[in-house]
């Protein structure tokens, strides 16, 4: 499956594991809760839990922490994922460093308590926590002034007045809002600390009102990193880095192609693709 206006949807799948010990013969075993996380690990992102009316992982988080992991310094946090959703990014980077530590943001109960499950689920809880809020709140942000290195988002992209809407209204939520990129820019604002980096993933469609945005708090574009599915195809995405309180010295850099047709009947992910986000696969 291809990316496309929406992204592209990884397969909803869940894993159970169970906590009962099995017997072979007269050996007693036992899977241990590193084990566990091992095994979570290696199947993320499938098995993550995610709302059954809301929207699915897609590769767009991936990429937009395969991108923040590139770019950040080894030692920068902690960071902040705006609208996490199920915790799909921020577990993404929290698996790409070692030492990072990350809060999620989220306003949607279920959302909320799926995060929380998949960061116990896949062993994370000592470094990612998640808190309950609405970005549009002040009083709520406050607590956390200037308090993040950097900021990951990937937010609405439309208007609710574009495109048709969603049956299921936590889905429709995901993707659409009266004010897209806005909230997102001006929390950022206040969580980072000066300098901080921002990481953003955007339609080329709305990059330059998103400039504008970015402009207007203060933020300095600095990376540009174009994605399209095959070469010489029309661009997707755009994978965008700012710094607060910066200047804009903009680097274009060359696009990431996904896919390569291998023949007429099968599309691959290109080395390019895999080498730069560890969890695409041919």
């Amino acid at each position: 499956m291809l990316p496309n206006e929406k992204g592209f949807v990884t397969k909803k799948t869940f894993l159970y594991l169970s906590d009962t010990p099995s017997t072979v013969g007269s050996c007693l075993l036992q899977t241990s809760p590193y084990d566990a996380y091992l095994t979570q690990r290696a199947r993320f992102p499938n098995g993550l839990e995610q709302p059954e009316d809301g929207f699915r992982l897609s590769i767009d988080a991936l990429l937009l922490a395969a991108f923040a992991h590139r770019i950040l310094p080894g030692n920068t946090d902690p960071v902040a994922d705006l609208g996490t959703g199920s915790g799909g990014c921020l577990i993404a980077l929290g698996l790409l460093r070692d030492t990072f530590q990350g809060t999620g943001f989220e306003q949607e109960n279920a959302c909320i308590t799926c995060a929380q499950k998949n960061v116990q689920n896949l062993g994370l809880a000592q470094r990612l926590s998640l808190v309950h809020l609405d970005l549009d709140s002040k009083k709520a942000l406050s607590p956390f002034h200037e308090h993040f290195a950097a900021c990951l988002a990937n937010p609405p992209f439309y208007a609710a007045s574009e495109g048709r809407p969603s049956k299921e209204n936590l889905r429709n939520r995901a993707l659409r809002t009266k004010t897209p990129f806005t909230p997102f820019i001006a929390s950022a604002r206040v969580l980072l600390r000066y300098h901080g980096y921002l990481f953003l993933i955007v339609p080329p469609a709305k990059i330059q009102p998103v400039c504008s945005l970015l402009e207007k708090n203060t933020f300095g574009v600095r990376t540009l990193l174009p994605v399209a599915n095959f070469k010489n195809e029309k661009i997707i995405r755009i994978l965008l880095c700012a710094r607060k309180s910066a200047s804009s010295d903009t680097v274009f850099e060359q696009p990431l192609i996904l896919h390569y047709r291998e023949d007429q009947n099968k599309i691959r992910y290109t080395t390019e693709a895999t080498a730069f986000c560890p969890w695409l696969s041919s």
